[in-house]
């Protein structure tokens, strides 16, 4: 490995253990086939969601269609339920329960009434600053959000969807430092009608690491510059946001988010700068073709390790197994 990771230049909360040794008194890494992950069961995720829609319909959660797990280093959460479900009235809803707290992530209704013609697009009949009112007061009246959760409104107005407005507001951990969450909140309006469809609820898990960065953003975006996916010279960085990241293992770490924008409206590219050792993370970067030259950029290498047999490989781009003279070192998160 290019680069290693050092027990003393971590955080006392993510400590750093021999992996052939720990895996001798504390058993194997979970696997996403494990039948004991994540500790949320189906069923008790099930019953969350359905009591949710039931609460939020008023008029039963209906039938259930799918309900899935999802357990993806690029998901805030280790381990996410997805549920959906047709009510009496014919609307649809998705819901999402952390898997590990049991907690709401988001729920969205589908009206019947948007069940047309996907290139139809209805002129707004709600303007822009009448939904972000309605918005803001259903996050102030949203039971228990803003009691330990302070929140910032989105710079940009709202998003203006098919059917709805998307209102935002980013999670603030660290007013001194500016770290936000991993998760903003979002609360959907109908354009149509004024009517809530549903909400992002931002991450509330139990913050881990330190919140205020040694690489200051200058120093981040001089790193960022030389694994840029678009030409620096041509395309800057526009911000660099300083955020918790979470990987699909639960471990935490503080990132520098150092952003491309190339023009107004298009996607955005970028690099994911460590806020402590500087070290590139990985690349944002658009799904998909883009119209934009992208450079071919080789970020430092990453370990990936098989800790079950026939299990999946253990990979995380934000805190990877590192293999030095001493041993095979992993996060002490990874061996749940």
């Amino acid at each position: 490995m290019k680069q290693a990771i050092h027990r003393s230049s971590l955080p006392a909360t993510t400590i750093l253990v021999l992996a052939g040794l720990a895996l001798c008194h504390c058993g194997v890494a979970r696997a996403q086939g494990d039948s004991n992950w994540p500790p949320v069961t189906k069923e008790e995720a099930i019953r969350t969601a359905r009591a949710l829609v039931a609460r939020q319909s008023g008029a039963g959660a209906g039938r259930l269609g799918l309900c899935y797990l999802e357990c993806s280093p690029g998901l805030p959460y280790a381990a996410e339920w997805t549920a959906t479900f047709e009510t009496p009235d014919g609307d649809n809803w998705t819901v999402g329960v952390d898997g590990v707290s049991g907690s709401i992530t988001l729920w969205q209704r589908f009206p019947l009434s948007h069940n047309t013609d996907s290139s139809t697009s209805p002129s707004p009949r709600v303007s822009p600053e009448e939904a972000s009112a309605i918005a803001r007061r259903f996050v102030e009246d949203y039971p228990g959000l803003l009691t330990d959760t302070p929140l910032r409104a989105y710079d940009e107005p709202p998003l203006e969807c098919q059917h709805w407005y998307a209102i935002g507001w980013v999670h603030v951990l660290d007013p001194w430092s500016g770290c936000i969450g991993p998760v903003d909140a979002g609360v959907f309006v109908d354009h149509q009608t004024g009517e809530v469809l549903g909400m992002q609820i931002p991450w509330r898990g139990p913050l881990l690491v330190p919140t205020r960065p040694a690489v200051n953003q200058s120093q981040a975006v001089r790193i960022a510059r030389w694994y840029a996916p678009l030409d620096p010279e041509r395309y800057g960085f526009n911000r660099a946001i300083l955020r918790l990241a979470v990987d699909g293992h639960g471990v935490q770490r503080l990132t520098w988010e150092c952003c491309q924008l190339p023009e107004p409206g298009s996607f955005m590219f970028g690099v994911v700068v460590d806020a402590q050792s500087g070290a590139p993370l990985r690349l944002n970067v658009p799904f998909g073709a883009t119209k934009f030259a992208m450079r071919k950029v080789k970020l430092p290498a990453r370990a990936s390790v098989r800790l079950e047999p026939g299990g999946r490989p253990m990979t995380t781009q934000l805190a990877p197994p590192v293999f030095r003279a001493d041993g095979l070192w992993v996060r002490a998160e990874h061996l749940r």
